[in-house]
């Protein structure tokens, strides 16, 4: 009789697990009340759809002169991974319009928290990323897949446009679409414009388009920057523009990064190309371009297409795959952007990441016979339940369930007499 009520007592625990942790409670209305039961906080948790979307409306809101909470010294930190489908059209949060002078952006901490965001699409709309603008803000710990994006102007899997602005230890996967652009926007797997501020530990795979602008599988277009412990994966296609693996433009730095993104241009007479970066003015280091094709106008080099000397440009161990194929109708570039030759059959080796550029195994996950990828969300131990993923939970209430039930079936039980206390036997 004990066995059988501790068997359908773990029938229902396991039933009451598994139901809770599939509830997600969007509505595809946005919600704000996290945020409306005390504004003062500094901390603020988020776990649905709706509750994102909330963060977006508290940002955007402005009414006369008055814009709403920018979240200056605050935290938003995800508690859940978050499907946005049910908003077919993504509220990018923050914004700024320059005829109304207007500006709203994000000013806080977006902590990701190891969650995953899936879903995030548009069709339309200017300044598009799950972030529209930051500034001196931090967003980390976050992952964004399967994006559709299709905007104008500026357009960024994390943000469009971010000044002094940290994104750390993010991932992009989708597509991204930029349309109507002209020199001096950005389109960008991460980010659409950056200027100040890092971008490091991130990654892009997937594939971006563009008529005409600056467009990189990392950033598009990039001031005063620094782009460290990054890469990107996939396919750039433009019909003309500056074009690179990780950066449209950029200057400043870039450290530890590399591209395979194959890039192609349908006007082969005008717009830069490069495999790390089109343009670029700052220091390269210990970088890799292993782009398959790279199309551009002029010039065309496989590590920068054009060092545009503010500030100059510098090449440190920096390497460019032997086979690389390059398509101009005009002169490639000089060769000290150009880096230095490397085989596929070399990249493919642990020791030539961990010892010819030395990159750090913590970081990386390094291995014989497949190119590096980042340890995006590192096995820290969680900070408390509440910071624990629902299969975790659920991981957890297994093991102790099955250590109830074994002990209770496997283990002998005790024998007790059915003598008299007062009976000697």
């Amino acid at each position: 009789m004990y066995k059988r009520f501790l068997m359908i007592f773990v029938l229902f625990i396991l039933f009451g697990v598994t139901t809770v942790t599939a509830t997600d409670g969007n509505t595809g209305t946005p919600d704000t009340s996290w945020y409306d039961n005390d504004p003062s906080a500094k901390i603020f948790y988020i776990s649905t759809a709706d509750q994102l979307a909330g963060l977006s409306r508290i940002v955007n809101f402005f009414y006369g002169t008055y814009v709403g909470e920018q979240f200056e010294g605050k935290i938003i930190r995800l508690t859940k991974d978050i499907d946005v489908s049910v908003y077919e059209r993504w509220v990018p949060i923050g914004w700024i319009d320059t005829v109304a002078n207007i500006y709203a952006p994000f000013q806080g901490t977006f902590d990701g928290n190891n969650r995953v965001i899936r879903g995030l699409a548009t069709d339309e709309g200017y300044d598009f990323g799950l972030f529209g603008i930051a500034s001196n803000a931090t967003i980390k710990n976050l992952g964004l897949e399967d994006v559709v994006i299709y905007s104008h102007r500026y357009v960024g899997g994390i943000v469009a446009r971010a000044w002094n602005t940290n994104i750390e230890n993010c991932y992009v996967t989708g597509s991204i679409e930029g349309v109507q652009g002209y020199y001096g926007w950005g389109v960008g797997g991460i980010a659409g414009e950056f200027t100040g501020g890092s971008i490091t530990n991130s990654s892009f795979n997937g594939t971006i388009k563009q008529l005409h602008a600056y467009v990189g599988g990392i950033v598009g277009e990039a001031s005063l920057a620094t782009i460290e412990n990054c890469y990107s994966a996939g396919e750039i296609s433009v019909d003309v523009g500056g074009v690179g693996g990780l950066a449209g433009t950029l200057s400043g730095s870039i450290k530890n990064s590399y591209s395979t993104m194959s890039i192609f241009s349908e006007d082969l007479e005008i717009g830069t190309a490069g495999g790390i970066s089109a343009e670029f003015g700052g220091d390269i280091i210990n970088c890799v371009a292993l782009n398959p094709v790279l199309e551009g106008g002029f010039p065309v080099a496989r590590v920068v297409g054009w060092g545009n000397g503010l500030p100059p440009t510098n090449l440190y161990n920096t390497y460019a795959l032997d086979t690389m194929v390059l398509n101009s109708e005009h002169w490639f570039g000089i060769v000290i952007e150009d880096g230095e030759d490397i085989t596929m059959p070399q990249a493919l080796t642990a020791e030539f990441w961990t010892d010819t550029l030395g990159w750090d195994t913590y970081i990386w996950n390094i291995q014989d016979g497949k190119l590096p990828t980042l340890h995006h969300f590192p096995p820290f131990p969680p900070t408390g339940v509440g910071d624990m993923r629902p299969s975790m939970l659920l991981l957890l209430a297994l093991s102790a369930i099955s250590a109830l039930l074994w002990t209770a079936i496997f283990l002998p039980h005790p024998h007790h007499s059915h003598h008299s206390p007062t009976q000697d036997g």
